[in-house]
């Protein structure tokens, strides 16, 4: 019999960061291609999509508030966050306003390898009861603007030098460095360094630009050059990873969550699209 475990450890030692993503990446698409083939909807799931969105188009708050996973991360950076039925009923004119309403009940439900989606970005499953819970729900264009006036705010938080920016993405601690990432215009990305511990408001100890995406289903990562060195930030499903190489090839720095080095994570509702302006 094959010991996954011990395959896995294997995958998780390798030192090349890139090759170990790339090999746990296509493993996970091997496995859901050979694990989670997309079948039809049951007459019953149709039934209970049905009633979802009878609820939805009917204004059932209560109803509604019932068939939601909690909480709902609808941005963690800068941090909007429902936790509760009691704070998705004060907020739900925020989330389903009248586009995301008519967005939701015009989409259709598909299983696409194991995963309920639909087609306006909703995912969610089917309780032991056979009704649907929405495990994700998009930003509506009112929470968009909700976020812009998050990240303006937050702006005033940041070192005059570094408040010049298109989207937040991505925040963590790694060892003695806090590390912020940035979306710029023209589709790239800005790297913010500062000595752990130091606020934001602080000069930053170091300020990369022009940083490259490289995004699949199962991670995302960031590259920024400084002079020949690589900085390089990958996170997805499996793990967060952060390393720095030399010219040579050299691996300088490397840390990973999956070896607790890396002491939080935030994410943003961010817009890989960059069509839209958080400012």
């Amino acid at each position: 019999m094959i010991d996954f475990r011990y395959i896995w450890s294997l995958l998780f030692n390798l030192t090349d960061m890139k090759l170990k993503t790339a090999i746990i990446s296509l493993a996970l698409f091997c496995f859901f291609a050979m694990t989670s083939f997309a079948r039809e909807l049951t007459k019953n799931e149709k039934i209970a999509i049905a009633n979802l969105k009878d609820d939805v188009r009917n204004g059932r708050v209560d109803s509604v508030a019932e068939q939601v996973e909690y909480p709902q991360c609808r941005s963690a950076f800068p941090e909007y966050i429902i936790s509760t039925k009691d704070e998705f009923k004060n907020n739900y004119d925020l989330v389903f306003d009248e586009q995301q309403i008519e967005t939701f009940l015009s989409s259709d439900w598909r299983y696409h390898y194991g995963l309920l989606i639909n087609d306006a970005g909703f995912t969610g499953h089917f309780d032991d009861d056979g009704v649907l819970v929405l495990d994700h729900i998009p930003l509506s264009d009112s929470e968009w603007a909700h976020v812009g006036d998050l990240v303006k705010k937050s702006r005033a938080t940041l070192h005059p030098s570094v408040r010049d920016f298109q989207q937040p993405v991505l925040l963590l601690a790694a060892g003695k460095y806090l590390v912020r990432i940035d979306a710029m215009r023209e589709g790239k990305f800005r790297y913010t360094c500062w000595d752990k511990g130091a606020d934001q408001s602080a000069k930053p100890a170091l300020v990369l630009y022009d940083g490259e995406l490289f995004s699949t289903p199962y991670y995302t990562s960031y590259t920024f050059d400084n002079e020949g060195y690589e900085y390089y930030i990958q996170e997805g499903a499996i793990e967060c990873d952060f390393t720095v190489s030399a010219p040579d090839g050299k691996t300088l720095l490397s840390y990973s969550d999956y070896e607790g080095e890396i002491e939080f994570k935030f994410y943003p509702a961010y817009d890989y699209s960059l069509s839209r302006e958080l400012y």
